[in-house]
């Protein structure tokens, strides 16, 4: 040691010891420090991930759903509840509904215009509807529908 100066050599041993050696890379603890950072941040993202999937998957049964109840109030147009009270239909995506029709007040007779005695008899009523689908829980609602029956038949003189 001449004039209180180290040689290059000591030097770089001492900054090797001191840990500040940045000839080297990165020391261990740096690297466990970016792995512990990196780890953390991909946890938050698979949780994001997994968060949006469910997100995905409770969308796709509620257009399912939507779709049956659609399908279901399509059918039920077609159906004359005084005639067809109650019965069962496929819907499509393996899923079916039940209907189960209850009458609303008596039925009563309609009359034309000219006062003169309809041809139909017309009834309210109200019409439970049940859907089951695979992989789901069962649900239902209801509708009020009009349901009619001839009571005399048609002639044009009529």
């Amino acid at each position: 040691m001449m004039g209180g100066r180290h040689s290059p050599v000591a030097a770089s041993t001492i900054a090797k010891r001191a840990g500040t050696d940045r000839n080297g890379g990165f020391t261990i603890l740096e690297v466990l420090v970016a792995l512990a950072i990196l780890g953390t941040a991909l946890a938050a993202l698979f949780g994001l991930q997994q968060s949006a999937s469910r997100a995905a998957i409770a969308v796709e049964r509620a257009q399912q759903s939507m779709e049956a109840d659609r399908t279901a109030l399509a059918i039920l147009a077609s159906i004359n509840p005084m005639l067809q009270p109650e019965g069962r239909a496929e819907l499509g995506h393996n899923a079916r509904m039940s209907w189960q029709a209850t009458p609303i007040g008596d039925a009563k007779a309609i009359t034309a215009a000219t006062g003169a005695p309809g041809r139909f008899t017309l009834q309210r009523f109200d019409v439970a509807v049940t859907i089951d689908a695979p992989g789901r829980a069962s649900w239902g609602w209801s509708v009020e529908r009009l349901g009619w029956r001839p009571v005399r038949g048609y002639s044009p003189g009529d």
